[in-house]
């Protein structure tokens, strides 16, 4: 599932801190694909549990026949297709081999929805073969499909788009599925895909194109756009002819090539795709809402210069961007960005100059973080002008040095049996993931995660009117991850404000005397870990002033009416001796 909730995102808001950045690394293992399938792949990935697992793309296994949809359910050693089709050759259902699935997410093991486009069932029903292989090839339109029982029940429905509106993105966000895609198409719909609301986009227009969304919950999403080019993208051209309906069907087919990566992306960049293209025609910017898609404002501007690919965020500070900038024209023909701080800055990503083993071009297709540290971009390397491998980088210092994992830069690398180069990777935690790309081909992700523990420090006791500092450094993760802190408080004679609750040693003065509890929660993204520590706050410490009364002063009065005086003094009890102890703790935990 590439929502939010697939890794318990939603659960964590909170800033990554500094600290050790080694992340105990999984493995990958090449698990499918065939060279009998040259034309065939998987584009997308949804991903539900450690043996569970749904892809997306295109196989025509034979003249009138093709694959669409697979399961595994045995971690990616084999996948059975769940939805597939074979036509008589003298039918008009021949055309339903111009449909186009694009993009899945499921919500569990049995629920899903996939996007992608077809030719209307009423425009086939109208006209006789051959007839309807040039009438309705016009019709061709965007729809949605939606799954139950695991795959065993597929429901088509439209979404009433126009041959121009390609959903290029689909993405599950608690009960609710969110579209996006080109011609400022922007949908939601909150009843399992049987009706849709439209959204206000970001971008609207013709040349318009949102290729990936991230949603952390229904309010706070992204969305990442840019195109290759007016004529690549949207097939800027006549489509009220065959020729012109062929040649819309093909621009669109390189769009999503281009889009989605894999070896195509290499090939189309070989043959001058992005180097012929319009600089106007490639938006590149990043939008952020907090109202559930009803306005947007930017967050990087990309001033029409490169195309923004995959996009996800952990949280509201802390996303992470490929766009397709060229690092090195040999080499790295995209880049990965960071941000720390919303958006309000980015930084490049140090990446690989080069593929595996050197002197190889590669592109990125996916990019996945797993907890703060621990992350992985997936794409293809070209091995020489006909052959091309899988390629993966990982990344354990939070996304900002990136280095080829294992699974492709072996010595002697030419390429794995089933390396064909990954366009889409997800994980269901983070101890099951799977890329998938070209020839059909996976690979399975195994990796470990220890929780951390939580130490919010020893009680303590803190003067009154003096600003404290609680700590939660001692907090551990046996892997080394980067943590996330979130501090609550849930008792106390009064709610304090925390200068940051969401680092490890927010600060606070209290104004009344008595016992305050605050409870740290700190979290891997995947495990979560909680503890408490109790603050005492007491009268000040008068030491020797020669005030000997001051100790007094909260006591009954004239125009004092607090009844609480006395309880409230029993809690400063020996507020007056000297205590270098006492003295040290005011500061909060020592500091």
């Amino acid at each position: 599932m590439r929502h939010v909730t697939q890794i318990v995102l939603a659960l964590v808001l909170a800033a990554l801190t500094v600290g050790p950045a080694f992340a105990a690394q999984g493995e990958w293992e090449n698990a499918s694909g065939t060279n009998k399938a040259p034309s065939s792949g998987y584009l997308a990935v949804s991903a539900v549990d450690q043996n569970t697992a749904f892809t997306i793309g295109i196989h025509q296994f034979a003249a009138n026949g093709a694959q669409w949809v697979w399961r595994t359910e045995d971690a990616g050693e084999t996948w059975d297709p769940i939805f597939q089709q074979t036509f008589d050759g003298d039918d008009c259902d021949m055309m339903d081999l111009f449909t186009i699935m694009i993009d899945g997410d499921w919500y569990d093991i049995d629920r899903g929805v996939i996007a992608g486009m077809a030719i209307p069932d009423e425009c086939k029903a109208e006209y006789e073969f051959p007839q309807c292989m040039f009438k309705c090839l016009f019709q061709i339109r965007p729809y949605i499909w939606t799954v139950e029982d695991g795959g065993d029940e597929f429901t088509r429905l439209d979404t009433e788009g126009s041959i121009y509106d390609t959903v290029l993105d689909v993405k599950v966000v608690g009960d609710s599925i969110m579209t996006a895609g080109t011609n400022g198409l922007l949908q939601r719909s909150d009843d399992f895909g049987k009706t849709w609301d439209d959204l206000p986009p970001p971008e609207t227009g013709y040349y318009s194109s949102m290729n990936d969304m991230w949603w952390l919950d229904l309010d706070v999403g992204f969305i990442a756009t840019g195109s290759a080019s007016e004529e690549a993208a949207k097939g800027a051209v006549d489509v009220s002819t065959v020729a012109g309906m062929k040649t819309y069907i093909k621009n669109l087919t390189d769009y999503l090539h281009y889009l989605r990566g894999g070896a195509y992306r290499l090939e189309l960049l070989r043959n001058g795709y992005r180097e012929a293209m319009p600089k106007a025609a490639a938006e590149g910017n990043l939008y952020k809402t907090t109202d559930g898609g009803q306005t947007w404002e930017t967050i990087y501007d990309g001033d029409g210069t490169y195309s923004i690919l995959r996009v996800q965020f952990m949280d509201e500070d802390h996303g992470y961007f490929i766009n397709d900038e060229v690092i090195d024209a040999d080499g790295a023909l995209n880049a990965i960005y960071y941000t720390n701080d919303g958006g309000d800055n980015w930084e490049r990503a140090d990446i690989p100059e080069q593929g595996p083993n050197g002197g190889s071009r590669y592109i990125l297709s996916d990019i996945r973080m797993l907890t703060p540290s621990l992350g992985y971009a997936a794409g293809a390397v070209s091995l020489n002008a006909f052959a091309y491998g899988s390629v993966i980088l990982v990344t354990t210092d939070g996304g900002k040095t990136w280095e080829h994992d294992t699974i492709g830069s072996m010595d002697g690398y030419t390429g794995s049996e089933y390396g064909y180069g990954y366009n889409s990777m997800d994980f269901a935690d983070n101890k099951r993931g799977y890329g998938v790309g070209m020839y059909l081909s996976s690979a399975t992700y195994t990796g470990t995660n220890a929780s951390p523990v939580a130490d919010a420090g020893d009680d303590f006791e803190a003067e009154v009117d003096t600003e404290v500092t609680l700590d939660g450094s001692g907090s551990t993760d046996a892997d080394e991850d980067l943590l996330l802190y979130k501090w609550t408080q849930i008792d106390g004679p009064e709610t304090v404000e925390m200068s940051d609750s969401l680092s490890a040693g927010p600060s606070f003065t209290a104004t009344e005397l008595g016992d305050y509890t605050f409870e740290l929660e700190v979290s891997d993204i995947e495990y979560q870990d909680t503890d408490t520590v109790v603050v005492t706050v007491k009268a000040a410490d008068v030491g020797d002033d020669d005030d000997d009364d001051a100790g007094d002063d909260d006591d009954d009065s004239v125009g004092d009416d607090d009844d609480d005086d006395d309880d409230m003094n029993d809690l400063g009890a020996g507020a007056g001796a000297d205590d270098d102890d006492d003295d040290d703790s005011s500061g909060g935990c020592g500091l």
